[in-house]
């Protein structure tokens, strides 16, 4: 899993089964004055599904940005 901001990719984390929580630390010049794009990127899922649901995917339960001035 990988999140794209503006259309740059940054550090792929492997898929951890159950919730966890996944950190990207986005370079200044990724960000522009007004609204900025963001995507989180799965190309594939380990297991193949299953049962009616189609199988195993990914739930997105919080995105926070946090801008650090240091």
């Amino acid at each position: 899993m990988r999140l794209r901001v503006n259309g740059t990719e940054l550090r792929p984390w492997p898929l951890q089964p159950g919730w966890h929580v996944y950190e990207w630390t986005v370079p200044e010049h990724c960000m522009v004055p007004g609204i900025n794009e963001a995507s989180v990127v799965v190309e594939r899922l380990a297991d193949a599904p299953q049962g009616k649901a189609g199988g195993k995917g990914i739930a997105v339960s919080a995105v926070r940005v946090i801008h650090d001035e240091s």
